[in-house]
């Protein structure tokens, strides 16, 4: 639980960084291009969260179902257990 904990702190910081130095980013800009800044800011954002979640979608293709062995078993067990008609 104190992991899980852990890594909710890190992501938060790490989220409330990204949020300040943009907007760090868009103060620094002239008054006339920061639209154009955070949109591209935006655009950049966008693409990064789909590649995380195209790359995710594939991990958890590639992996094993959790507790595929426990169903297995199980299923088994019921094949035993099971009466002959």
């Amino acid at each position: 639980m104190r992991a899980f904990l852990w890594l909710g702190a890190a992501f938060a910081t790490a989220l409330l960084t990204v949020i300040f130095l943009s907007l760090t980013i868009v103060y620094c800009c002239p008054a006339g291009s920061r639209l154009v800044v955070l949109v591209a800011l935006t655009l950049a954002y966008g693409v990064a969260l789909a590649a995380i979640i195209i790359g995710a979608q594939r991990h958890f293709a590639r992996e094993a179902r959790p507790f595929s062995a426990t169903l297995e078993e199980l299923a088994r067990d019921r094949e035993c257990i099971r009466p002959e008609n």
